[in-house]
Formats: C-alpha cells, sequence, structure tokens
C-alpha cells in the first residue's frame, strides 16, 4: 500500500517537469523462454521457478515489468502463462509472456494387502477362492486404478501365487506393490487297505506264513504318495493275529491311515509222549490197587505249556491186572496228537490164615484128663475166593491137659501164603479174685503241671492158694502224665488161672497255654485306591503238655485292614479249656494324596474402575478317597476383582494325612476401553512464508488411557509445519497397548496476506 502512494506523488512531479513535450514510443517488454521444470514443493505437486523480465525504453530507465506471478514463487503442476508489462512514464506500454509448465514427477503409491494365507476349499480341496484389496493414491490425480496380474475373487491353486500390481498417475509415473496367496492342501489323501488275510503257517515248521499284499494311496493334489505300514507284503508273519496298520501323508503333512488283519492258522499238529510200560506191585487197599507215578508231555512248534489229557491220572490207584492208559494232546489251534501205555499190577498179598484165639478149658473127660474142644479156622484173601485152611489138628478132637499148638496154612492162587496158630490149655479154671481201687481224679502239679504222683492199692484172693500178689502196668507213688491213664492188674494163681481188674487215674491239665503275638504293626494303605492294606502277621500259641494249638484271632494274617488303627485280640485254648490271650494294633497310614480340580483359563474383559479389573468367580475342589470335606487353598479368592493381564491362580489341597495335590489355571483380563484423544480448538492464523502464502503453526495433541501411559498421538500434520492458505483439517489418531483405539481433530485456517 505504501509503494503505490509514492508512486502516485513522484509521478504528479515528473509530469510537471516534462508536460512540454509527449514520449509516444512505448517501451520494449523482454521475457524469458518457455520454462520446463519439475514438481518439488509439497509433495511434488508445485515448483519454485526463477526468472527475470525486464523492461528498456528509449527514454526512460529503471522500468520494472510488472508480471502476473513473481519470480521465486511456486508453480503448480502444469502450464501456466505468465504475462509481464512494461509502462514508461508517459504511459507507453509492452507486454512479453511466457509459459512455466511444471511437469508432475511424483509417482503415485500401490498398496497391497498382506500376504494371504487360506486353505483349499473348491474342486476337491484343489483351489482357493480369494477376495483382496489393492488400491493407488497420488498427491495430484484421483481415480486411479491399480492393475494386477490376478483378479480378487478369483481361484488360486494350491501352494503360493506372487500377485503384482502396479499403478499409473496421468504423468505415466509409476508405483508397484505385490503380495504373496499361498493356499494351504487341507485335504487328507485316502488311505487303501486289503481285505483281513486268513492263511496257513507253512515255513519254519508251521510257525510262520509269507503274505503278499498291496497298500495304496490316492491325493486329490500330491501324486506318487506311497503307504508305510508296520510290516511289509512278502514279510514272514507268526501264527495268530497280526494287525497291519498302515499310513499316507501327501506333501502338506495332510495324513490318512488304514488297517487290516493277517491271520495266520497254526495247522502243524504237537507231539505227545507216553511212559514205556510199567510194571509195579499192588501195595494199597488189602493190596488190590497200586498208586502209580507217570509223566507225559506235549511238545509243540507253536504253543507252549500244553498238557497231556489221559484217561487216568498219574499218582492214582490202578488195580491189579493190566490197564491201558491213553493219551491225548490238543494245541490251542485244536490240531491233536495221542499215545498209550499199560499199568500191570501183580498180586503180591498174602492170603489171611484167621485162627480162633488161644482155648482155655477144664479138664471135664476122663477124669479130667482131656477136653473135646470145637475151634473154627479161615482163610481170606483180597483177591482169591473158597481157600481152605489146612492145619495139624481138627477141630471136635479130645485134647490133653496142658498146652497144645494148632497150626494152620492157607495158600492163594498166586502162591502167597499165610499161617496162624492157637494154643488149647486144658486148665484149672477156678481163677483168682483181683480187686483194684475207685477211679481216681487229681491235679498235675509236677514238671510245670504235666504229671501228678498218685497212691493206690490192689489185691489178690483165691479159694486156693494164698500171698498171691497183684501185678499192675503202674505202680503206686509213680508219676501220671496230663490225661486218663487205664491201670490194670492181674492176680495169677498156682495153676495159671488168673483174673485182673483196672481203674482210671485222670491228671487234669491246670496250667494255661502262652498266647504270643506280633509287634504292633505300621503300614502304608495300598488297595482300593489306597484306603486299605493286606497286612501279614503270625500269632502262636506254646503249652506244656498240648501241640498244635492254633490262636483265634478277631482278624486273620493276609486280610485287608483299613485306614486308622485297628486292635487285633487273639486267644489260645488248650484241650483242657486253659487259656491266654495277647493283642497288637495295626495302623495303616494313609499316602494317597487327593486330587486337586481347578476350572480352565479364563478369559475376560475389564469392566470395574474405568475397565482396569473384572470380577470373576470361579470353582475350585479337592476330592479324596477317604476324607470329605476338604477345601482348596487358592491364592486368589473367587468373585474377586483381577486387573487387567494375565493372573496364574495356584490352589492346593491337603487331606487329613498331609498328602497334597496342587492345580492351577489362568485368568485374562483384556483391556477393552478405548484411550482418549484430545486436539485443541480450531486454529485460526494469517500467512506469513512465501510472500503470504502458508503459516507455521504450533499445536499440542495428546493420548490419556485409563491403563497404558506414554501413548503419542499420530497426526495428518506435525506442529511447527508450514499450512498453505485455506482450511486444513488435521486429524489425530490415539491406539493403547491393546489395540483400542480414539481419534479427534481440529482446523487450520490460515489467511492470505492481502486477505
Amino acid at each position: 500500500m505504501a509503494f503505490p502512494t509514492i508512486w502516485k506523488e513522484f509521478g504528479f512531479k515528473f509530469a510537471m517537469l516534462v508536460i512540454a513535450t509527449s514520449d509516444v514510443t512505448h517501451p520494449n517488454a523482454s521475457c524469458p523462454n518457455d520454462i520446463d521444470t519439475d514438481a518439488r514443493l509439497q509433495e511434488g505437486t508445485t515448483a519454485r521457478v526463477d526468472f527475470v523480465p525486464s523492461c528498456s525504453d528509449n527514454v526512460d530507465t529503471g522500468i520494472l515489468a510488472t508480471c502476473n506471478a513473481t519470480s521465486q514463487s511456486e508453480f503448480p503442476v502444469g502450464v501456466t502463462t505468465v504475462t509481464c508489462s512494461c509502462e514508461d512514464l508517459s504511459k507507453n506500454t509492452d507486454e512479453c509472456s511466457f509459459i512455466v509448465k511444471v511437469k508432475d514427477v511424483t509417482h503415485p503409491n500401490a498398496s497391497c494387502p498382506n500376504d494371504v494365507d487360506t486353505d483349499a476349499r473348491l474342486q476337491e480341496g484343489t483351489t482357493a477362492r480369494v477376495d483382496f484389496v489393492t488400491s493407488c493414491s497420488d498427491n495430484i490425480d484421483t481415480g486411479i486404478q491399480a492393475s494386477c496380474n490376478a483378479t480378487s475373487q478369483s481361484e488360486f491353486p494350491v501352494g503360493v501365487t506372487t500377485v503384482t500390481c502396479s499403478c499409473e498417475d496421468l504423468s505415466q509415473n509409476t508405483d508397484e506393490c505385490s503380495f504373496t496367496i499361498t493356499v494351504k492342501d487341507v485335504t487328507h489323501p485316502n488311505a487303501s487297505c486289503p481285505n483281513d488275510i486268513d492263511t496257513d503257517a507253512r515255513l519254519q515248521e508251521g510257525t510262520t506264513a509269507r503274505v503278499d499284499f498291496v497298500v495304496s494311496c490316492s491325493n486329490n493334489v500330491d501324486t506318487g504318495i506311497q503307504a508305510t505300514c508296520n510290516a511289509t507284503s512278502q514279510s514272514e508273519f507268526p501264527v495268530g493275529v497280526t494287525t497291519v496298520t498302515c499310513s499316507c501323508e501327501d506333501l502338506s503333512k495332510n495324513t490318512d491311515e488304514c488297517s487290516f488283519i493277517v491271520k495266520v492258522k497254526d495247522v502243524t499238529h504237537p507231539t505227545a509222549s507216553c511212559p514205556n510200560d510199567i510194571d509195579t506191585d499192588a501195595r494199597l487197599q488189602e493190596g488190590t490197587t497200586a498208586r502209580v507215578d507217570f509223566v507225559t508231555s506235549c511238545s509243540d512248534n507253536v504253543d507252549t505249556g500244553i498238557q497231556a489229557s489221559c484217561n487216568a491220572t498219574s499218582q492214582s490207584e490202578f488195580p491189579v491186572g493190566v490197564t491201558t492208559v491213553n493219551c491225548s494232546c490238543e494245541d490251542l489251534s485244536q490240531n491233536t496228537d495221542g499215545c498209550s501205555f499199560t499199568i500191570t499190577v501183580k498180586d503180591v498179598t498174602h492170603p489171611n490164615a484167621s485162627c480162633p484165639n488161644d482155648v482155655d478149658t477144664d479138664a471135664r473127660l476122663q477124669e479130667g484128663t482131656t477136653a473135646r474142644v470145637d475151634f473154627v479156622t479161615t482163610c481170606s484173601d483180597n483177591i482169591d475166593a473158597g481157600i481152605q485152611a489146612a492145619c495139624n489138628a481138627t477141630s471136635q478132637s479130645e485134647f490133653p491137659v496142658g498146652v497144645t499148638t494148632v497150626t494152620c496154612s492157607c495158600e492163594d492162587l498166586s502162591q502167597n501164603t499165610d499161617e496162624c496158630s492157637f494154643t488149647i490149655t486144658v486148665k484149672d479154671v477156678t481163677h483168682p479174685n483181683a480187686s483194684c481201687p475207685n477211679d481216681i481224679d487229681t491235679d498235675a502239679r509236677l514238671q510245670e503241671g504235666t504229671t501228678a504222683r498218685v497212691d493206690f492199692v490192689v489185691s489178690c484172693s483165691n479159694n486156693v492158694d494164698t500171698g498171691i500178689q497183684a501185678t499192675c502196668n503202674a505202680t503206686s507213688q509213680s508219676e501220671f502224665p496230663v490225661g486218663v491213664t487205664t491201670v490194670t492188674c492181674s492176680c495169677e494163681d498156682l495153676s495159671k488161672n488168673t483174673d485182673e481188674c483196672s481203674f482210671i487215674v485222670k491228671v487234669k491239665d491246670v496250667t494255661h497255654p502262652t498266647a504270643s503275638c506280633p509287634n504292633d504293626i505300621d503300614t502304608d494303605a495300598r488297595l482300593q485306591e489306597g484306603t486299605t492294606a493286606r497286612v501279614d502277621f503270625v500269632t502262636s500259641c506254646s503249652d506244656n503238655v498240648d501241640t498244635g494249638i492254633q490262636a483265634v484271632c478277631n482278624a486273620t494274617s493276609q486280610s485287608e485292614f483299613p485306614v486308622g488303627v485297628t486292635t487285633v485280640n487273639c486267644c489260645c485254648e488248650d484241650l483242657s479249656k486253659n487259656t491266654d490271650g495277647c493283642s497288637f494294633t495295626i495302623t495303616v497310614k494313609d499316602v494317597t494324596h487327593p486330587t486337586a480340580s481347578c476350572p480352565n483359563d479364563v478369559d475376560t474383559d475389564a469392566r470395574l474402575q474405568e475397565g482396569t479389573t473384572a470380577r470373576v468367580g470361579f470353582v475350585t475342589s479337592c476330592s479324596d478317597n477317604i476324607d470329605t470335606g476338604i477345601q482348596a487353598s487358592c491364592n486368589a479368592t473367587s468373585q474377586s476383582e483381577f486387573p487387567v493381564g494375565v493372573t496364574t491362580v495356584t490352589c492346593s489341597c491337603e487331606d487329613l494325612s498331609q498328602n497334597t495335590d496342587g492345580c492351577s489355571f489362568t485368568i485374562t483380563v483384556k483391556d477393552v476401553t478405548h484411550p482418549n484423544a484430545s486436539c485443541p480448538n480450531d486454529i485460526d492464523t494469517d500467512a506469513r512464508l512465501q510472500e503470504g502464502t502458508t503459516a507455521r503453526v504450533d499445536f499440542v495433541t495428546s493420548c490419556s488411557d485409563n491403563i497404558d501411559i506414554g501413548i503419542q498421538a499420530t497426526c495428518n500434520a506435525t506442529s511447527q509445519s508450514e499450512f498453505p492458505v485455506g482450511i486444513t483439517t488435521v486429524t489425530c489418531f490415539c491406539e493403547d497397548l491393546s489395540q483400542n483405539t480414539d481419534e479427534c481433530s481440529f482446523i487450520v485456517k490460515v489467511k492470505g496476506y492481502f486477505e
């Protein structure tokens, strides 16, 4: 505004000086040649151009050219015509013009998606239809479309395909990008096995069979896949059932498997082995049978432990004569073999000759010099019947006073013999009289209570002889053992006539036995999930008289005892009802730990206190094979507040026997509260730089978050940068560490210098 005022004043004075002479020659305006340059400034949208126009005049000097653009100003991309004019002091004018052509040399920006991974779904899993978006951005041109070597929504084959896209602006500046589409083969191959195979063992004495089979793999993508089996075709398979499992794996590690059974039958019979024929003597049951030991066996090329089955068993009784024993062997495949042998039992038992008891009789005949005596002798045999005895005297004959010995003999059909004899005594038959005391009862006192000393008197009386003394099998004042002893006494006169009597001496056992128990027993529970323990123990009874006394207890050795303390009471009783007892304890300890049960890991969102914590409920439990009501102890409680992040909750269980178990789980609280983006108010300012075309603007933006600190705002313009004349919207973006976002914006309005 100051320059035009000065010019008016100066021009007026100059006009007054030259008013007498008129200058009618226009000056000469000179412009530079047309200018071609590249855009450099503001992301390649303008170019700063230097140029010098000049004015020459035949009269006036110092004339300056006035142009519609100034040197050193920014020219936009495209063609700008600069027109300059010269005016001398006489208002004579001239003008010239030139072109400033600013070329766009900034390439556009091609944008491709990230590499894509997907699974093949179409056409039996060989291709995948893939969506993708590519774009082109340019600092000048709009609506540029990317050109790619593949289109979105097309089918891509299994494998890796590189998609390349290019962008070209109207000035033929280009850019390109690329990304890969990886289509994974997720279709498993098909494993094909033969049907189950049945065959007979032929090789190695019938223990194996060579089996042919074919297994194949088919796949919708890969070819030439080979099956891998746990057995190979043409290999030897043992007798029995073998499961062959085969698997197929394609180049993408997709797998399939199949299986079949190879059943090899055992068709080789076993070998039965019998002993040689056996000859033996009858011994048992009066010589009618013999107990015979023998061993038979079965051998087989496949099966072991086969036992022979016979029509008679070893150690059994065989009768006199010949017995044929037949044995057979059968293996697990029902193949059989047999053998036999004979057992000959010989009769070596003599018959039994039976004579009557010795005969005592009175002489009656011929003034008492003889007596007629009847007697019967017999022969018995365990096998032969009808054998008669042969004697040296016959029944009903007269025997003289005194003693006559009669001898008889028997012979069976096997020439086994026996004989017997008896005496016939013809005597005076008036016997004396033997007198014994009554039965005696007493207690054992001597030698630890095993005997008792007993006094008694026995006498003999006779109608003829005097001074006869009794003879007894025990003497008065001798020691009698515990129990019942029969004392027998006899009297004999001078004619050998006798009499006897007897009485009982009963000595009672009054000494108790001794019961013996083991020491107290401590052990661990092992059976039924650790609730009982099988305990061995030995108790015994000793007695000064009786042997073989067994202790009777309220529990038996080898029985199961529960966890805790059990008192075992035992008692010993001898044959005389004398008793003794003992006891011991069995303590079974619980050594089985409880089972701690925790929930699965918990994922939840923070809700409380501006989204910094989450209240989480959970249930933990303890189970035990013995104790009930055990509570889990955890380092955090259900329904408490958990902070954002991962918290490991550890719990433990302890039963009443201090056996423990533990478990843990994680509680992940996610931050779902977005940060707060803060922008300044809209800014109005004046252009100052480059003749008033831009303004440098300071501003402050910030991000606040309830959890994360130090978050920086990202804006599409920076503080202290140059803003062009006009309205610019500044947008700022905040993102916390959990990818929660917020944004804000404000306007920077730059006014031109001449506005």
